[in-house]
Parts: structure tokens; sequence; C-alpha cells
């Protein structure tokens, strides 16, 4: 489908709509504790595209609160992957807002969480994925303050991920995007 006013209005509708959901769900819900991180992780995206960069910073500490609180009461791997993309999103305000030790920070942190459900849950397609993303966050940010070395450890095993995934599951156009953005982001840092 080509992408012309009607497609965009379309979309834009649709992302109000999610941030609106959310504030709706985040104000008006006694017990936060019955929320689903997913619909904060929609609005956090709706808002950062529109790059309302406060809304999302919002709605990513709304998120990170919600998803500790949900671990601390009853652990659970999904709750543990939630609580992964909640600290990842509040790395992504803060790499947006140019402050790139807190998102050093966070996407330690949204890391370690990663690396944990691997050894939990194996190498399932989505935990090697996370795990990919992760690195591929965390090697970013090291790039931008000049760590090459952190970069290329990151970049390394994010690239070695994508391999992985892709040769489990060629056919799926996703992880063949993937590596090749991997393997893009390997060559740059290479001619560094």
């Amino acid at each position: 489908m080509a992408a012309g006013p009607a497609r965009t209005e379309l979309v834009s509708a649709s992302r109000q709509a999610s941030e609106l959901e959310w504030e709706r769900l985040w104000t008006g819900t006694a017990d936060r504790a019955r929320l689903d991180p997913r619909d904060g992780f929609a609005a956090f995206a709706a808002a950062r595209e529109r790059g309302d960069l406060d809304a999302a910073g919002v709605v990513a500490a709304q998120t990170l609160e919600l998803a500790r609180a949900q671990v601390v009461a009853t652990p659970t791997m999904i709750r543990e992957r939630n609580l992964a993309i909640a600290v990842s999103q509040l790395g992504d305000i803060a790499a947006d807002l140019g402050d790139l030790e807190a998102a050093r920070g966070a996407y330690g942190e949204s890391l370690e969480l990663s690396q944990r459900l691997r050894t939990s849950l194996g190498d399932t397609p989505q935990v090697l994925r996370d795990l990919s993303v992760s690195l591929e966050k965390v090697g970013g940010v090291a790039v931008k303050l000049g760590d090459l070395e952190a970069a290329r450890g990151a970049y390394g095993e994010s690239l070695a991920l994508s391999r992985q995934l892709h040769a489990a599951l060629p056919e799926h156009p996703r992880f063949a995007k993937e590596l090749t953005d991997a393997e893009a982001r390997w060559a740059a840092l290479s001619e560094r």
C-alpha cells in the first residue's frame, strides 16, 4: 500500500490513540499491577516517533515502574522480558536527549536482563533477537562515547547472533534485514 496522505493520517491517528489509551489506563486504573506494559511500549513508540521526547520519557518511566513492580511481585520470563524492554526504552530517551552515560547504564542493564533470559530459556529466536538488539544498542552508545573496543565487542556479538538467527530461519525477512544491518555496522566500525 502506498503511503499517501490518507495512510499517514491513519497511522498518526493510531499512534495518538495508543498514547491516549495508555494515559487512560495509567490514570484510571486503581491497581496498576494489572496493566500490561506492552500498552505503554506502544504509547512510548508513538510519542517518540512524533518527536515528543517529554511524553515518551514520562511513558518510559511509567512502564519501567510498572515492569519492575511486576517482576518483584511475581517474576516470570514474560515480565523479565518486559522489564528489559522498559529499561532499554529509558536508554533510548537518554540517548535521544544526549545523555550517553545514562543511556549506556540503561542499555547495560537491559543487556544483563537479556543475558539472564538466555540462560533461563536457551537460544530461542526471540531470546537471541532480544540479546542481539541489546548488544547493538550497547555498541551504538559505545561508538558515540568513543569507546571503540566496547563497541567492537558488542557489535561482534550482535553480528554473531544475527548470523545464527538468519541461519536458523533464512526465510524470515526480519532476520535477513537485521543481519544486513549488523554487517553494515560491523563494516563501518572496522573502518575506524
